[in-house]
């Protein structure tokens, strides 16, 4: 059974690195977040809400399809941009009731991903397991390499790319993601 899980982990970890959707999500998120600090708020509303979905269509108990989904993880993906250049300044506060929304979804995208590798309903609880940890362990490694990122640039001659980031660099960063998310989301229509 150990076995099974770690095997689940690296699938998880390969999926979310893998998922240029998913990370271009959460590279949008943080662009709304004003602070480094206030990063653990969205972030673990979005990792709750995807793990509520992902654990309910693991186990059956509720399902979204994958050509339902599949588009609609784009449109989060604008639905962010949009909500970060809504609102840009630095007294911005975060409304969590879109990014779980939007967590809630991802969570049903990355079921598909799951319900595929899935061996049989005995060994449901550690592949569920294994496939979510791989998956929050890749998030973790994303958004740390972003705040390496941020430490990095802050040491470079050039303007600092450093929360609270300039609000032209937020704007630009998130018209590049509303952009490629409308891309994404008029493919995936077509292909379905």
């Amino acid at each position: 059974m150990p076995s099974l899980f770690r095997d689940f982990v690296a699938l998880g970890l390969r999926h979310i690195l893998m998922g240029a959707d998913h990370l271009l999500f959460l590279a949008t998120l943080l662009l709304g977040v004003q602070r480094r600090r206030d990063w653990l708020w969205p972030l673990s509303a979005f990792t709750v809400a995807q793990s509520v979905t992902l654990a309910l269509s693991a186990l059956e108990i509720a399902h979204a399809p994958g050509v339902i989904v599949e588009p609609l993880v784009a449109e989060s993906i604008v639905l962010m941009a949009y909500l970060n250049l809504r609102v840009c300044s630095p007294s911005r506060r975060w409304h969590l009731a879109p990014v779980l929304r939007c967590g809630l979804l991802h969570g049903f995208a990355f079921s598909s991903a799951l319900n595929l590798l899935m061996a049989s309903n005995q060994r449901c609880a550690a592949t569920l397991a294994g496939f979510n940890v791989g998956v929050e362990l890749g998030q973790i490694l994303f958004v740390v390499g972003v705040w390496l990122l941020f430490k990095w640039s802050a040491r470079l001659p050039l303007p600092r790319l450093v929360n609270p980031l300039p609000i032209p660099w937020r704007r630009l960063g998130s018209v590049a993601a509303a952009v490629l998310g409308c891309v994404w989301f008029v493919q995936r229509i077509l292909s379905a």
